[in-house]
């Protein structure tokens, strides 16, 4: 069974087919990855921004930074190197804000799950194919 929802491309709010469970519609839950140079203020760093490529694709041309579904009982830090390896072949050197576990005074812990990590690799980022830019770069 499908709903529509609306999501916005382009600037332009268009319905798509979601799954439905239990009469909601079902999201799936993603992962995007900030991918920052090394050696460079945080403030300063160049950051890897991608330009979607795939033919027929309603969004093709939009730029985004890497990422992709999170599989289930994957960890995020591992689906965040994952997504990175599959979109642009960097291998991620360090995995930052993934996982934050906090115990508040009556002893319940907060699990903390961010949906966009930061990344950091050594050196230029490499031309994989036509999709990389380096903001910054």
């Amino acid at each position: 069974m499908t709903g529509r929802d609306r999501v916005l491309v382009d600037g332009v709010w268009v319905e798509v087919d979601v799954p439905v469970s239990g009469g909601e519609n079902v999201v799936l839950p993603v992962v995007r990855v900030i991918v920052r140079r090394e050696g460079f203020p945080v403030a300063r760093a160049p950051v890897l921004v991608q330009r979607r490529d795939q033919a027929g694709e309603p969004v093709r041309g939009r730029l985004e930074i890497p990422g992709g579904r999170w599989r289930s009982g994957e960890p995020p830090d591992a689906c965040a190197i994952r997504e990175v390896a599959e979109e642009t072949g960097i291998e991620v050197s360090m995995v930052e804000g993934v996982l934050v576990d906090r115990t508040h005074g009556d002893g319940a812990t907060a699990i903390v799950r961010p949906l966009v990590v930061v990344a950091g690799i050594e050196g230029r980022f490499p031309a994989v194919h036509t999709v990389l830019t380096a903001v910054g770069d």
